[in-house]
Order: C-alpha cells, then sequence, then structure tokens
C-alpha cells in the first residue's frame, strides 16, 4: 500500500545583507510518496526564487528535483537526488544547468 503526500512552502534564500539580498520570498510545491510497509520514500519538487537584479542578469530562477530514499540496514539511509534548473540566475547566457547529489544519513 502506497501514500502519498503534497506540501507547499514560501522560503526566503540568505547569504547576503541587505540592501542586496540574492533572492526575494520563493514559492515551492513537492509531491512525497513513501510505503507503509516499507522505509524508502520518493519525492519531486519545484522551486521559483525570484532573483535581485543587481546581482543576477535574470529576474528568476526555476529548479525541479527529484529523490529516491532507500532504507539500507537500520537507522541507515541512501539518497540520490537529481537537480534540474532550465534558467540558472547566475547569467542568462547559460543554459539548463542538471545536478547530481549522493547523501547517505545515519539515525541515532
Amino acid at each position: 500500500m502506497m501514500s502519498t503526500s503534497a506540501g507547499s512552502s514560501v522560503s526566503t534564500s540568505t547569504g547576503a545583507s541587505p540592501p542586496y539580498p540574492p533572492a526575494t520570498p520563493s514559492p515551492s510545491i513537492g509531491l512525497r510518496a513513501s510505503s507503509r510497509f516499507a522505509s524508502d520514500s520518493v519525492g519531486v519538487g519545484m522551486a521559483w526564487s525570484w532573483l535581485n537584479p543587481n546581482l543576477f542578469d535574470r529576474s528568476s530562477e526555476l529548479m525541479f528535483q527529484g529523490y529516491y530514499q532507500a532504507h539500507v540496514v537500520g537507522g541507515i539511509f541512501a539518497q540520490p537526488t537529481v537537480s534540474y534548473i532550465p534558467t540558472p540566475g547566475a547569467s542568462s547566457s547559460l543554459g539548463g544547468a542538471w545536478a547530481i547529489s549522493f547523501r547517505v544519513a545515519v539515525l541515532f
């Protein structure tokens, strides 16, 4: 039996002090599915950030992300994640960017 949950949020990026913050509050939405009998889960999401025009060529940046979290053993989980940014904020001359990451979580 599978269960799903969905959510949305508004977040703010930090990293520079006023008057030039890199981004303003940004909408995001995601969907996560998990099994009632297994500890694995899978999720997808989207985020859209409005960027500071004093720092970036683009006015906004869009990102899509998907992950699969596998229960390895005990409290150990492995999670590969794939992200795609079709409109990188660093420069309007850049094409879409892919990023792949891998995370291991140990619960104790």
